[in-house]
């Protein structure tokens, strides 16, 4: 929520009433953002996902999801959302934080086998210090980071893709979904990039396939994960396509027969989950 979020070059993308095309406009960087938490608060607190969420400026963080709570917690996040963004960008004061949380906590998530995943969503660079830095305290912890950008000025996201490459961290850096759509797409033409894969992996679940497909096409048994995880079933269940080509074409248009079709930024028209 830093003040930088108030510019006006974010993109948000509303489907026609009738639902038959998308449109794109431009919009403050914070209305994007606040379209994305925002379903990303409602998901934590329908699936009972605990998830904390930080404002950089706007007071302590807010639990969602937790059983115990009535939902007064997300209420409190969607008033925050619409409220206006102001400050600074102490991203690296929050990031040490959260890494003692997760000292905390990692005993458990060693004995129990789980990840924490950190999201960061951002349009810039930390104002309080060397974010490399900072983000070198989460190594070798159990876990893993989303970093969303919210602009498109070359300068930031050089900033955090430099940083990606520095550090020995399970890191993914993400675009907004128009832009991102179109890498993806770029590189795995039989992939419908939809709206909820965007927001599957904002939200941070992490399957390193995902994490791929903007960055080269996938292997067959790469593509046969990623099948599996947007249509759901047993990858058990889906034909080897590297000695079953053909049956795998037809087990996975039948699966995507049954699902409504997702609009595609590429042909800029609705289509197959997955496309023959």
């Amino acid at each position: 929520d830093s003040g930088s979020m108030s510019i006006c070059d974010g993109n948000s993308l509303k489907m026609s009433t009738d639902k038959t095309r998308a449109i794109m406009s431009k919009s403050t960087r914070w209305a994007e953002m606040c379209s994305a938490v925002q379903c990303h608060v409602d998901f934590a607190e329908a699936a009972r996902a605990p998830t904390e969420f930080r404002f950089l400026n706007a007071g302590l963080p807010i639990e969602v999801g937790l059983v115990q709570d009535d939902g007064t917690n997300a209420r409190k996040l969607t008033t925050l959302l619409e409220g206006s963004p102001g400050g600074g960008t102490p991203l690296c004061r929050h990031v040490r934080e959260v890494a003692a949380r997760i000292d905390e906590m990692t005993p458990r998530l060693r004995e129990e086998g789980k990840k924490v995943a950190v999201i960061i969503v951002t349009d810039g660079q930390s104002s309080d210090g060397n974010m490399g830095t900072a983000l070198r305290l989460l190594q070798h912890k159990p876990c893993y980071v989303v970093v969303r950008l919210c602009t498109d000025e070359d300068s930031v996201v050089d900033y955090w893709n430099d940083i990606d490459n520095e550090l020995e961290l399970q890191m993914d850096v993400l675009d907004d979904f128009v832009g991102e759509a179109q890498e993806v797409m770029k590189k795995n033409p039989w992939l419908t990039y939809s709206v909820p894969v965007h927001r599957f992996r904002e939200f941070g679940v992490h399957l390193k396939e995902f994490d791929l497909l903007d960055e080269k096409p996938l292997a067959l048994a790469e593509a046969r994960k990623v099948c599996c995880a947007i249509l759901g079933g047993k990858l058990s269940d889906y034909p080897d396509p590297v000695i079953e080509s053909k049956a795998f074409k037809e087990f996975v248009e039948k699966k995507c027969d049954r699902e409504p079709q997702s609009w595609n930024v590429k042909l800029k028209k609705k289509t197959p989950a997955i496309i023959p």
